[in-house]
């Protein structure tokens, strides 16, 4: 789709070798802080991390993250779906009743009606201030209900400040972390925690290609390389795909020399859906000069519409040709994806020609073979497009039999370097776009990409087939669920993705890899709706 955010997630299921660039990285396989396991997580060389105990760091007190229980909010449902979750993150320190309502709002004690207090104190009885509350709010009864079943640390506004936000526990954690020779924060707490390292646990794997972002061709040039490009310089995300999402299925890329729009004078089908770009946008040109400068690690898509359209002998040329425009630069290009979402009905060329699993089939493997013979000795791994609709079914928008024609009738499945995957929670249905739906599927749906092509894999080319890694080169968990929007929304959904692929890992299932990251997030995108009418980022 849009590709505004990628995240990469490699499944273990075949050479892992493929997507980990040699470097020394190695960290503590097991922490148990207080008996607690965290993820077990290694890469395949070494980095060493020193800790300095004797460091002076900066206090954090035992209350270091907390909640508002707001006053405003319907007790049945905070009750049901907002109290567990609490539990569930270990968080305690819990906040009534909640902002500006404390200002305007007087506690009922138990007995009374709900709204009594303005009897005594009417000049809060306005609508204005006391009564953006109603019978069924979390009045102070509810709120004590709650802090004794789940044993919180209440704090309570009440006209008065706050001050000794400090209570003794066990709290220690070395205090200062060396990486490298990079330092982190100093950190610790005012008592005492313990944090065993068991470095001779096996760890799950990850790639050293854990994060990395799109570089939208659509995204103005000036403007991304004055603003983004230093940024992500500065976090260290050097994974980068161009040219970032449906686009990759509309453009042909422009070579040096050229008018930046004459691609279309040869491959006139891409004319009127290649223009949500301009003149002024990030073009192949940009992109290898930023690659170039920032030593990024690139990830290209081809315009596998190309072949189904023009034939595999025109896409093969220009492939071998865009190629050869990073080799000139001195940048090693390894992954290629072979179009975006082409199983489905909104992606170019569909509706000028009608093709299918089969076709696209052959025509991945008919360009891979002339691209590798033509750079022989050279690494390049060519990523197929997959989805996870069932054999013999296809769902809504998407064309039938996709994978299943892949398997059956070429032989793409069995040449295929990796499988390209794209993931919206909001694909499982209108239930999806409900927090409980989305947060409580956590890893679990992950798990579902992996063993849904698996058994894809084995069902069609037999139980002891070679299943390619699996990428995720688009996913967000909260794509339409938020009223945030841009960077704020996506930024969210990235703390859950994180939670959900360490859960992943640790537990032992075949995702190796993540990569997330919004390159380009404008404002005016929450201007319109997508799928159920829900703010978009």
């Amino acid at each position: 789709m849009g590709g505004m955010l990628i995240l990469w997630c490699i499944a273990q299921l075949g050479s892992a070798a493929i997507f980990d660039e040699q470097h020394e990285s190695r960290v503590p396989h097991s922490f148990i802080p207080n008996g607690m396991v965290w993820p077990y997580v290694h890469t395949y060389s070494d980095t060493w991390i020193r800790v300095n105990t004797n460091a002076n760091g900066k206090l954090f007190t035992s209350n270091f993250l907390g909640t508002n229980v707001p006053l405003f909010s319907p007790w049945d449902k905070l009750k049901d779906e907002v109290l567990p979750l609490l539990y569930a993150a270990g968080i305690t320190l819990w906040r009534w009743p909640g902002g500006s309502i404390g200002n305007a709002w007087c506690a009922t004690v138990t007995g009374e009606q709900w709204d009594s207090c303005f009897k005594q104190f009417s000049v809060f009885r306005k609508w204005d201030d006391g009564y953006p509350t109603a019978i069924d709010s979390t009045h102070l009864s509810h709120f004590i209900e709650a802090c004794a079943s789940y044993n919180c640390r209440p704090m309570v506004q009440i006209n008065a400040g706050i001050r000794d936000l400090d209570e003794p526990h066990d709290s220690r954690v070395p205090h200062s972390f060396v990486p490298n020779g990079m330092a982190w924060p100093h950190v610790h707490t005012s008592s005492i925690t313990w944090v065993n390292v068991n470095t001779n646990a096996n760890g799950k794997m990850f790639t050293s290609n854990f994060l990395g972002t799109n570089i939208p061709l659509y995204s103005p040039w000036d403007k991304l390389k004055d603003e983004v490009l230093p940024l992500l310089y500065a976090a260290g995300i050097k994974l980068w795909r161009w040219p970032g999402g449906s686009i990759g299925n509309a453009w042909c890329a422009t070579f040096a020399g050229e008018q930046w729009d004459s691609c279309f004078n040869q491959f006139a089908a891409f004319r009127n859906d290649g223009y949500p770009t301009a003149k002024d946008s990030t073009h192949l040109s940009h992109f290898i000069e930023a690659c170039a400068s920032y030593n990024c690690r690139p990830m290209v898509q081809i315009n596998a519409g190309i072949a189904l359209k023009y034939g595999s002998s025109a896409c093969a040329t220009y492939t071998i040709k865009l190629i050869q425009s990073f080799y000139d630069a001195g940048i090693e290009l390894k992954y290629l994806e072979f179009g975006n979402e082409l199983y489905g009905k909104w992606s170019v060329p569909w509706g000028q020609i009608y093709y299918s699993g089969r076709d696209y089939g052959k025509a991945y493997s008919e360009v891979r073979r002339r691209v590798k013979n033509h750079f022989n000795g050279r690494t390049l791994y060519f990523g197929l497009v997959v989805n996870t609709d069932g054999p013999n079914g296809c769902g809504g928008n998407h064309i039938c039999n996709w994978v299943d024609d892949i398997l059956q009738k070429t032989s793409a499945g069995r040449e295929a370097d990796w499988l390209i995957m794209h993931r919206y929670f909001s694909d499982w249905g209108d239930a999806a776009v409900l927090d409980q739906t989305i947060l409580g599927s956590g890893a679990h749906g992950l798990d579902q990409v992996t063993s849904i092509l698996t058994n894809h894999w084995n069902k069609r080319l037999g139980s002891h087939s070679r299943i390619p890694l699996i990428g995720l080169t688009e996913y967000s968990v909260i794509f339409m669920r938020s009223a945030a929007c841009g960077a704020a929304q996506q930024y969210i959904s990235f703390l859950w993705q994180v939670k959900f692929i360490g859960e992943s890992v640790s537990r032992g299932s075949s995702y190796g890899a993540l990569n997330q990251y919004s390159a380009f997030a404008a404002y005016k995108d929450c201007d319109h709706t997508w799928g159920s009418g829900l703010k978009r980022a």
